[in-house]
């Protein structure tokens, strides 16, 4: 049996490479399945609008059918694009459950915030639409730390495990920097 185990704070912890292809989703996802099967609670971030890796991994074969309710605002895209519109303070998006439970499965069940609604791009309604919104880097990094300090508000989870894009770009280095700690 495994026991609940409850941190002081919630770690947000991000993965980066300057390259992609070299694991970090693979590295992350495994990460998170290991503390969720030692009783803490995890949520997953995919912050990679380019290759959606962790979303599309998390949703696994049946993925299309676990988001096809998910409102664009609770993705990573759609926040960004809120606080572009407005740079409210309100309107997080909030984590869905990802039922990976059923015994052919990895017996679990995770909580989610996917990079975006394109991840399968076969809307044509919104082929048109850009993926992330367009932001200055300031505004990008605002966003990101208003972000990550409701997350820790919360105090829903003992863990955050951030996916970001390969390479150094602002959207990559500023998730980093702005995390509690990143390899």
């Amino acid at each position: 049996m495994v026991s609940t185990l409850s941190l002081e704070r919630t770690e947000i912890i991000s993965v980066a490479s300057g390259k992609g292809g070299t694991g970090k989703t693979s590295i992350l996802a495994s990460l998170g399945y290991a503390l969720q099967v030692s009783g803490h609670k995890v949520l997953f971030i995919d912050t990679d609008f380019a290759t959606d890796g962790l979303s599309l991994f998390l949703l696994g074969p049946r993925g299309w059918e676990a988001m096809s309710g998910l409102d664009d605002g609770n993705t990573f895209a759609g926040y960004l694009g809120r606080h572009f519109v407005s740079n409210s303070q309100q309107n997080f998006p909030e984590s869905f459950k990802v039922n990976r439970g059923r015994q052919d499965d990895h017996g679990q069940i995770y909580d989610v915030i996917i990079s975006g609604r394109n991840l399968y791009g076969d809307l044509p309604e919104q082929m048109t639409q850009l993926a992330a919104p367009e932001l200055s880097r300031e505004a990008f990094r605002r966003a990101v730390r208003k972000f990550f300090d409701y997350v820790r508000g919360r105090k829903e989870w003992d863990y955050v495990l951030v996916d970001t894009r390969g390479g150094f770009t602002f959207n990559t280095t500023d998730v980093c920097a702005l995390s509690d700690s990143f390899f």
